[in-house]
């Protein structure tokens, strides 16, 4: 049995490059070291997905925000991203 390893979520805002916004909790430990960055997670090209939890997405032509549990996202959708500020 692989060893469990805690759960490091930060919530971030994500823009796509269809011009959508994603607000969600991605899980910045990976187990590496030296890991524990948004922009590890988002350059590492171990995985081409990174998978985001407790998700509003909101797009132009939809007034109220598309909610999800999880979203799959490809890396290669993402335009920019920024973790919440008042995170430590």
């Amino acid at each position: 049995m692989a060893p469990s390893r805690e759960t490091k979520n930060r919530v971030v805002r994500i823009k796509l490059v269809d011009g959508s916004m994603i607000n969600g909790q991605v899980n910045i430990n990976k187990g590496d070291t030296g890991y524990d960055r948004l922009s590890d997670l988002l350059e590492s090209s171990k995985e081409k997905f990174i998978t985001i939890v407790n998700v509003a997405c909101y797009q132009k032509e939809i007034e109220e925000p598309l909610k999800s549990e999880v979203l799959f996202l490809n890396k290669s959708h993402i335009l920019w991203a920024v973790p919440e500020i008042t995170q430590q």
